[in-house]
C-alpha cells in the first residue's frame, strides 16, 4: 500500500466510482439486447396475475393511483387497465421491467391485504442476516430500518439512538438545513459519477442521505465508493421476482430455463445500479448474502455469478459479461483505496493497494464474509489515518512505515 493525499485520493475516487457507474451500464447494454424478451414476459405474467387477482378491488385502484401510477413502467397510466399494462410490457425497456418488480414487491409487501402473509415471507426471505457472534465483536443489523421523513429536525450523526446498527437514511428534506450543508461539505463536490447517478429519473441516491454510522455508508468512506440509499432491499424483491415467475412459458424457451442461468442475478445492478436508486455496493451485498456471487470489494471479477453453467440460450450473453467484467477487473485492482479522515471528518487521504496485496485484498474484504461485516460495524464512520492504518495491517496488507 502507498499513501496519498487529499487531492490524489479525490483523483482515486472520481475513477473508481466512474468504473463502477459505467459497469453497471455495461450490464444494461448486455439485458437490453441478449434477456429482455424472458424478462418483458415474466413481467407480463404478474400483470395478468395481478390484473386477475386484484385488478377490480376498489382498494386496489386507489391504491394504484397512490403509490404506484407515477412508475415510469406505468407510462402515464393514471387508473389500472391491466389488459393495457399488459400490452406495453412487450415494449418495456429493462428500467421499466425492473420498475414492475419493485411495484410488485410493494404490492406483496401490503400484507394480507392483497396477497397471503406467507407470500411477502417468500418476498422477504432473501433478506438474510447473519447471526452475531460475540467473539467478532459488535452487532449490526442489515435489514433492519431507521428511516426519516418529512421536513426540519434530523440529524447526520444519530448513532445514539440507533444502538441496533438498523439501516440509516433520511430524505434531504427532512434534515435541518445546517445538516444538509454539513453533509454536502464533509463529501466534497459530487464526483461526476454520482452527478450522472442522481440526474436519473426517481433516482434513490438522490432520494435519500445515509446518516452516520448506517454499516453501508461507512464502508462507501472507508472504501471510496458511491454513497448511495443503503442496502437495497429492491434487489431481494428481485430475487423473489425471478424465482416465482421462472417457470412460465414463453414459448421459444421455458423460463424456468432462463432464469435457472445465474447470470440472471446480476439484472438488479443493470436496472437498479443504472438508474441511479443504489450503489454498486448496496446491489452486490444482498446478491453476495445469498450465495449468488463471492464479491470481494473493487475486484470486479467477483461479481461473476458462483457455480455457474451456460445454457444455450444465455452463452453469448453470459460471454459478453464475463468478458467486460474480466476487463473492469483488470482497472478495478489498480484503485483499491482505504480512505482516512481530518478531524472536521474531511478526506485526508488514502493508502492504494499495490499488486501484492491483491490476495489478501480479495479474502479479507468479501462482503457476505461475516467477520468483515461484523469488523465494520465496530469501526467509526469516518476513521482517521492511524484506524485505516491499523485496519491495513490488521487486514495483512503492506502498509508503509
Amino acid at each position: 500500500m502507498f499513501d496519498c493525499n487529499a487531492a490524489e485520493a479525490r483523483q482515486f475516487i472520481v475513477q473508481k466510482q466512474a468504473l463502477e457507474l459505467g459497469l453497471a451500464w455495461d450490464l444494461y447494454e448486455v439485458f437490453s439486447n441478449e434477456f429482455l424478451k424472458p424478462l418483458q414476459r415474466a413481467c407480463g405474467e404478474a400483470v395478468k396475475e395481478i390484473d386477475k387477482n386484484f385488478g377490480s378491488d376498489s382498494r386496489f385502484q386507489a391504491d394504484y393511483r397512490k403509490e404506484w401510477a407515477g412508475y415510469a413502467c406505468m407510462r402515464g397510466l393514471k387508473n389500472w387497465d391491466g389488459h393495457r399494462l399488459y400490452q406495453w410490457t412487450w415494449k418495456w425497456s429493462p428500467f421499466e421491467c425492473g420498475d414492475w418488480i419493485r411495484v410488485y414487491g410493494e404490492i406483496v409487501e401490503m400484507r394480507g391485504k392483497y396477497f397471503a402473509a406467507g407470500v411477502d415471507d417468500d418476498r422477504t426471505a432473501p433478506q438474510r442476516s447473519f447471526a452475531t457472534d460475540p467473539g467478532l465483536g459488535h452487532e449490526y443489523q442489515l435489514w433492519g430500518k431507521h428511516q426519516k421523513k418529512g421536513h426540519g429536525g434530523g440529524s447526520l450523526d444519530q448513532g445514539h439512538r440507533n444502538p441496533d446498527n438498523l439501516r440509516r437514511r433520511a430524505q434531504p428534506k427532512a434534515l435541518h438545513g445546517r445538516q444538509t450543508y454539513e453533509y454536502d461539505r464533509l463529501y466534497g463536490p459530487p464526483t461526476p459519477a454520482r452527478e450522472l447517478a442522481t440526474s436519473m429519473a426517481h433516482s434513490g441516491i438522490k432520494a435519500w442521505t445515509i446518516l452516520d454510522n448506517d454499516l453501508t455508508g461507512k464502508i462507501d468512506r472507508y472504501f471510496g465508493l458511491m454513497r448511495g440509499a443503503t442496502i437495497s432491499g429492491t434487489t431481494t424483491d428481485n430475487i423473489f421476482f425471478l424465482n416465482k415467475f421462472g417457470n412460465v412459458d414463453t414459448g421459444h424457451f421455458r423460463h424456468t430455463a432462463v432464469f435457472s442461468d445465474r447470470i440472471f442475478a446480476l439484472m438488479p445492478i443493470a436496472t437498479i445500479g443504472a438508474a441511479g436508486h443504489h450503489s454498486l455496493l448496496e446491489i452486490a451485498l444482498p446478491l453476495a448474502i445469498n450465495g449468488y456471487i463471492d464479491y470481494s470489494i473493487g475486484l470486479y471479477g467477483s461479481l461473476f455469478p458462483t457455480a455457474y453453467r451456460p445454457i444455450a440460450e444465455t452463452r453469448d450473453g453470459a460471454e459478453a459479461i464475463r468478458g467486460f467484467l474480466a476487463n473492469y477487473d483488470s482497472r478495478g485492482s489498480e484503485h483499491l483505496a482505504l480512505c482516512y479522515y481530518d478531524d472536521r471528518r474531511q478526506l485526508a487521504g488514502c493508502y492504494i493497494a499495490e499488486h501484492r496485496d491483491l490476495p489478501n485484498w480479495r479474502y479479507r474484504f468479501k462482503v457476505a464474509s461475516q467477520p468483515f461485516l461484523q469488523l465494520f460495524a465496530g469501526l467509526p464512520a469516518y476513521p482517521t489515518k492511524d484506524v485505516t492504518h491499523a485496519l491495513g495491517l490488521a487486514m495483512g496488507l503492506s502498509m508503509p512505515g
